[in-house]
């Protein structure tokens, strides 16, 4: 099957799964799309430092506020998945929703 996985620095995301989830090695991922050079490429930001963050592709495509609080953001919290806070899961829910929205744009 061919699956498009994107995201805001999309193969560093899928290289730290892998890192952290060993019945994922071995498993290539070839179709992604980085969200935030889309966004350079498209002239909506500027390549720079927290240009092509999600957070601020949030702000400039959607004109919405991304919440990324550091508890969630760099936590030990994902170490269990299958224990997750409802903040985390509500987190990552955000993250879903607005990456989906920002490709939806940027497509």
């Amino acid at each position: 099957s061919d699956f498009l996985f994107y995201g805001c620095n999309i193969d560093g995301d899928i290289t730290e799964i892998g890192k952290s989830y060993p019945c994922m090695n071995g498993i290539t991922v070839k179709n992604t799309a980085d969200l935030g050079k889309m966004a350079v490429n498209r002239g909506v930001v500027r390549r720079g430092l927290g240009q092509t963050t999600l957070e601020n592709l949030t702000k400039v495509i959607l004109q919405k506020v991304l919440p990324k609080p550091t508890e969630y953001r760099i936590s030990t919290v994902w170490d269990d998945p299958t224990n997750l806070p409802d903040g985390a899961k509500m987190y990552a829910a955000k993250d879903a929703d607005a990456g989906v929205l920002i490709m939806e744009k940027l497509f």
